[in-house]
């Protein structure tokens, strides 16, 4: 939604002030100072988004604030040790018809619900059924019906930090969702009779026809598709059509945009309802963050945001001030209807961050957005933020009329 197509609000809502005087009150944040050899990597950062088109207004830094609160919540993922790393898959969710076949067995069996599958064990699903196959708590992968896949391997190794996965598709349509790892070693593979896709993290469906073709839709992440001697890099939004013949071609399904979500918020906020409740799903706020970064950052690439219960996740590769795969676990609670936002540790390529580096970056990026909180809170009083799998709701009184 345009903001010219926004209709009048109540004369005391945030958003009847005149936009060119909100411009004009858009202050300058005042993050602590960071230790000095990182300083002017994380203010010019900042200084590109507060001087970007979501903060220019005042009901723009509103959205923007609640928008990016799950983006917060989720900067980063859990450390080694707070996830149980079983080598085992787990069936769930069946339904119709499943069966499975283990490495050396002969004949086919009923599956049930909760039943572990091993490496090289095979699973398929008749017509009109399905299943889906749980990997290290986290990662799934849905199969839908006519589906035959094999789990050729379920590995994990550093001290369970890295992990592996390797499924190989016959036939059907599975639908990956391979959360991102801390360790930059863990990859979650899908081998298909002409390609082998791999992935430090997505979301992507992948179909293979009677004949082997394949084709494979990434909807959110990245993925490297191999097909022979010839590698393919799909970003989210790409689709590659593999043929029989070991031909590849890929085209674009979607373009990240970021207006999706900000129409959302602004909606959420013109409600006429007392209460202001957003719900965001996974894709909708990597899609934010996709455009956001490949418009205006040129020091990180291929930002990844999941939700899972009760936690959220953001894997980023950064270039500056150092080189590294970064990963901040974060937490954040509502007191006296406010946020109070917490960032349990930081890691780089699985690494522990030194704290000194970890304190300067939390003190900027929290000091500096708090500063935009300040203003929200003017005009909502936050009661929850629940982040479930897939999707976070952002719940808070409104305290105009």
């Amino acid at each position: 939604m345009n903001d010219e197509q926004v209709q009048s609000p109540p004369v005391n809502s945030p958003l009847a002030e005149d936009a060119s005087s909100a411009e004009a009150e858009v202050q300058e944040a005042t993050p602590t100072t960071p230790p000095a050899s990182q300083e002017n990597t994380w203010r010019r950062l900042w200084h590109r988004l507060k001087n970007s088109f979501l903060f220019r207004t005042r009901r723009r830094q509103i959205v923007t604030a609640v928008v990016g609160l799950p983006i917060l919540c989720c900067l980063g993922y859990l450390l080694v040790g707070l996830i149980a790393l079983p080598s085992t898959a787990t069936l769930t969710d069946l339904k119709g018809i499943v069966q499975k076949k283990a490495e050396d067995a002969t004949e086919w069996q009923t599956a049930r619900n909760h039943d572990i599958v091993r490496n090289n064990d095979r699973v398929r699903t008749e017509e009109l059924s399905g299943a889906t196959l749980v990997f290290f708590d986290v990662s799934k992968v849905r199969l839908d019906e006519k589906t035959d896949v094999s789990v050729v391997e379920v590995s994990s190794r550093r001290g369970g930090s890295a992990v592996n996965v390797v499924l190989k598709t016959w036939a059907g349509r599975t639908w990956v969702r391979a959360v991102r790892f801390v360790d930059p070693g863990s990859t979650v593979r899908i081998d298909t009779p002409t390609a082998s896709t791999v992935v430090r993290g997505a979301r992507l469906a992948v179909e293979v026809a009677e004949d082997g073709s394949t084709r494979i839709d990434v909807e959110q992440g990245s993925a490297t598709v191999t097909v022979g001697e010839q590698r393919v890099e799909l970003a989210m939004g790409q689709r590659a059509n593999v043929s029989a013949a070991a031909e590849v071609s890929t085209e674009r399904l979607f373009t990240p945009d970021m207006r999706p979500l900000m129409d959302k918020g602004q909606a959420a906020l013109d409600s006429p309802e007392k209460e202001f409740v957003l719900e965001i799903e996974e894709q909708e706020l990597n899609q934010f963050l996709v455009a956001y970064v490949n418009e205006n950052i040129n020091f990180a690439s291929d930002p990844q945001i999941w939700f899972l219960d009760d936690v959220g996740i953001l894997g980023a590769s950064v270039t500056e001030p150092f080189k590294a795969e970064v990963n901040i676990a974060f937490s954040l609670l509502v007191e006296d209807g406010q946020l109070r936002p917490r960032i349990r540790s930081v890691s780089a390529g699985g690494v522990p961050v030194p704290s000194q580096l970890a304190d300067g970056l939390i003190h900027l990026v929290m000091g500096a957005y708090e500063s935009y909180l300040a203003d929200t809170y003017q005009w909502l009083e936050f009661t929850t933020v629940q982040i479930e799998e897939g999707r976070a709701v952002v719940r808070a009184n409104k305290l105009y009329r």
